[in-house]
């Protein structure tokens, strides 16, 4: 999750840079947001597809003396750019989809798919559920109908069970820095003592990969160890 995904931290090309105070999610929540100035959740999980589209419009506002074609007149500058930017947010939303989908093995999407990971989003919140393990093990969620709902989805595809674990092996990652973890490499290292750090530099390698070495690393962390807010620098 970007820390503060605000317009100085979003290029030219619509792509996030320095993502500051940010950090990767453990137990899901769909507004789940980590900057400790971000008291609003302007930059929450949920909100940032629109945050993009804020950012580029702020852009487009910057440059909009320059995109006014010769005989345009102002209004019609505007109409035309709102039919890009409803391009864009729809192109958004196909590729966010997309994506998804990946996760829970499926190769071609339809729209309700999208009705679909609502429901897995609403399960992983409502119960509290680690975002990275529970893609690597949806069959473990508790959700009956959901399971079945899901399994039929996947039936409906012409793939065979192995093409579909390849697919979702190679989207969801297994290992993630998880917060914890991190935030404890980083006060070793403030003493002199990089043992840590050096340990998850080599772990964090092939994210995708089970190494059982590394297990211990996949765990969610205790509830003393929970970091609930990140700062700039970190």
């Amino acid at each position: 999750i970007h820390g503060v995904m605000n317009t100085d931290n979003t290029s030219i090309s619509a792509e996030t840079i320095d993502y500051g105070p940010c950090a990767f999610m453990d137990d899901f929540k769909i507004n789940k947001c980590f900057s400790s100035i971000d008291e609003r959740k302007r930059y929450s999980y949920h909100n940032q597809p629109r945050i993009i589209l804020w950012n580029l419009s702020i852009l487009v506002n910057s440059l909009f003396p320059l995109l006014i074609r010769k005989n345009e007149k102002e209004k019609e500058c505007i109409e035309r750019l709102k039919l890009k930017f409803d391009e864009f947010e729809k192109y958004q939303k196909r590729s966010w989809l997309k994506m998804m989908a990946k996760k829970i093995g499926l190769f071609e999407v339809k729209d309700s798919d999208r009705e679909l990971l609502q429901r897995l989003f609403q399960i992983l919140e409502k119960n509290k559920l680690d975002f990275t393990n529970s893609f690597r093990n949806l069959n473990d969620l508790p959700d009956s109908s959901f399971l079945e709902d899901w399994k039929q989805r996947l039936q409906e595809q012409d793939q065979g069970q192995k093409e579909i674990i390849d697919l979702m092996n190679s989207v969801n990652p297994w290992i993630i820095p998880r917060n914890h973890q991190v935030e404890k490499a980083i006060q070793e290292a403030n003493h002199g003592d990089y043992t840590c750090f050096n340990l998850l530099t080599k772990a964090y390698q092939k994210p995708y990969e089970v190494i059982d070495e590394y297990r211990f690393l996949t765990a969610p962390p205790e509830d003393s160890e929970v970091v609930k807010r990140t700062f700039c620098g970190t």
